[in-house]
Order: C-alpha cells, then structure tokens, then sequence
C-alpha cells in the first residue's frame, strides 16, 4: 500500500465547501483539519509541523 500523504484543510477558511476537498478515490491521502483561516493556513505552525512530519518519512 502507498504512503498516506496529507490533505490539509480548514472547515471555517469558507473558500472552498469542506465535500469538494474532500477526494473518495483517493485512499492514500489522510484528510486533517486544523484551526485556521484560508490565509492563515500558509503561516500555521500546525501546517507545518504536519508537512514537516510528512517530509521526513
């Protein structure tokens, strides 16, 4: 089985509706949502460590 990758998302960023980010098909991607704004997900120390966790498997 591949490596599950992350799909990051906020239910209150209010840009994109939280179903259409969301990929059924996609068995390998593990959905997390975190406390943040659409902006505020490119500077949220939850993101990172998430993605830097992501890079160092």
């Amino acid at each position: 089985m591949r490596e599950r990758k992350p799909s990051v998302g906020s239910r209150s960023a209010g840009v994109v509706a939280r179903q259409a980010g969301i990929d059924c098909q996609a068995p390998n991607l593990e959905y997390v949502k975190v406390d943040s704004n659409h902006l505020g997900l490119s500077s949220s120390i939850v993101v990172f460590r998430i993605l830097a966790g992501n890079l160092a498997r």
